[in-house]
């Protein structure tokens, strides 16, 4: 009610040119403002019991319902490890996800709530990990060459994903592993 109040009083001076309603309507969210700090300050366990009833009602709307999670898993090894679907620069999720056999949502939740991380994340994480071995295997090559390889789009792409993994630049991490195996 409210907020109702607040919006209407805030159409009200934006066609009346009035700062009355203004004032009216910050009054009024300020009012909203110390009736929910009371509320938590009165009841603090109010704010956990809206969280369990959130996730509650997303878990009865999940995408995954009747889904194999464990077929799943194995479907993602199969098409990260064996087809390397991470090397195609183009690959986005609703891509993924159709070679998988699943939508765009479903993908996208069992990334998030199963593995931990989103698509961009795990797409990049995989790069990553093929990066490093062949900057190990092929020491000679160019490291550009390599990003392009396992994916990436741009030099700077894969550089800022390379030190977010790594901590490392890929051309430092290719001298320490090249000077520790001399």
């Amino acid at each position: 009610i409210f907020l109702v109040l607040a919006l209407l009083s805030d159409i009200a001076a934006l066609f009346l040119h009035s700062k009355m309603f203004m004032e009216c309507s910050l009054f009024i969210l300020n009012l909203i403002i110390i009736f929910l700090f009371l509320i938590v300050f009165k009841y603090p366990d109010y704010y956990k019991a809206i969280h369990v009833v959130v996730k509650n009602e997303t878990q009865k709307r999940s995408y995954l319902k009747g889904i194999d999670i464990d077929t799943l898993a194995r479907d993602i090894k199969k098409v990260m490890e064996q087809d390397r679907i991470f090397t195609n620069e183009d690959l986005n999720l609703a891509s993924m996800a159709d070679c998988i056999g699943l939508t765009r949502h479903q993908l996208s939740e069992y990334m998030n709530s199963v593995i931990g991380e989103n698509f961009t994340t795990f797409i990049n994480r995989h790069r990553i990990e093929a990066a490093k071995k062949m900057l190990k295997q092929r020491p000679e090559e160019n490291i550009i060459s390599i990003a392009f390889e396992v994916g990436f789009k741009s030099k700077s792409t894969f550089n800022a994903s390379f030190l977010k993994f790594e901590k490392i630049a890929p051309h430092s991490y290719r001298k320490k592993w090249l000077k520790s195996h001399q």
